[in-house]
């Protein structure tokens, strides 16, 4: 008997799972070794029980305090760790900071991740016929397969012009993306996103005022706006589509204003503008790179 009362208090401490089971086995072996020492005693069956029973006390009240005797031991471990780990960042401020940086990037690392693969594996992508669409990147000749480069947009212009594979490439470039914006007398500095004609057309998606890009505004310069820039920063005036807007110190109409539901990379884009011939550094390939994405035949 004392064997199966050790066999239940071992089987106990791998079964964390299962308390109350535990207990019941564990107040249930003990019973059953009290009774039978009653009974070698000259008790009874009936008699062996009843003193056991009595001497063991209430099976539920002992029940109640084995649990506030092991949530005691939890919560008593876990401020005894915890009065340990400030003792130790104390007296090694050095490790301290170093722990705090470590679990900052671990942090950071995890929802940066998190946030990729929610926006691109477990959500759709918002745009039309999202599985057509591709980025293309370059590689060096002598080291295909392990790096991925951004491409000059002389490149993408060949790529156009020999493609064979694709319905349609299109470019955007985060290069020149920090500009001088001037409305109604005020200048401020804005995230302008350089796109080439069809962009916006590759994604499928519609301007919510106006429209985007079309081939005649390659004569001039075109702006399409961000949903949050409209509203936020240009207090969400009504008609401003086929306004003026400076740009850089070149006069600018606006063609159209995003909806707010159009998500792009970077998140914080205030506007687009239309990549022409005349765009500044066009044909540098180290000064204007650019992303290629296209839909697939």
């Amino acid at each position: 008997m004392r064997l199966r009362f050790l066999v239940a208090r071992v089987r106990g401490l791998f079964s964390q799972s299962r308390v109350e089971d535990r207990l019941d086995e564990e107040l249930r072996a003990h019973l059953e070794m009290l009774v039978e020492e009653n009974f070698r005693r000259g008790m009874a069956p009936d008699e062996a029980r009843y003193a056991a029973l009595r001497s063991l006390g209430g099976v539920e009240s002992m029940k109640e305090s084995y649990r506030d005797q092991q949530r005691l031991a939890v919560v008593d471990t876990l401020f005894h760790d915890l009065r340990y780990a400030a003792r130790m960042l104390v007296h090694r401020p050095a490790f301290a900071a170093l722990v705090v940086v470590t679990l900052g990037l671990g942090i950071g690392a995890s929802t940066a991740t998190f946030s990729i693969v929610d926006a691109v594996l477990l959500r759709p992508l918002p745009y039309r016929q999202p599985d057509q669409l591709v980025a293309v990147w370059g590689a060096l000749v002598r080291h295909v397969g392990t790096t991925k480069n951004f491409d000059s947009y002389p490149e993408f212009q060949e790529w156009q012009r020999s493609n064979h594979t694709f319905e349609r490439l299109e470019a955007i470039t985060w290069a020149l993306a920090g500009q001088t914006l001037s409305w109604r007398g005020k200048p401020q500095r804005v995230l302008a996103i350089p796109a080439t004609e069809g962009f916006f057309s590759l994604l499928g998606v519609h301007a919510a005022q106006g429209r985007t890009f079309q081939h005649e505004d390659l004569a001039g310069c075109a702006v399409v706006l961000s949903h949050r820039f409209w509203k936020n920063q240009l207090g969400a005036p009504v008609g401003i589509v086929g306004g003026n807007l400076t740009l850089d110190g070149k006069a600018c109409t606006v063609v159209g204003v995003m909806g707010s539901d159009f998500d792009f990379y970077p998140r914080q884009s205030d506007l687009w503008t239309l990549i022409t011939p005349e765009t500044d550094n066009l044909l540098n390939p180290y000064d204007y790179i650019v992303g290629v994405f296209g839909s697939l035949t």
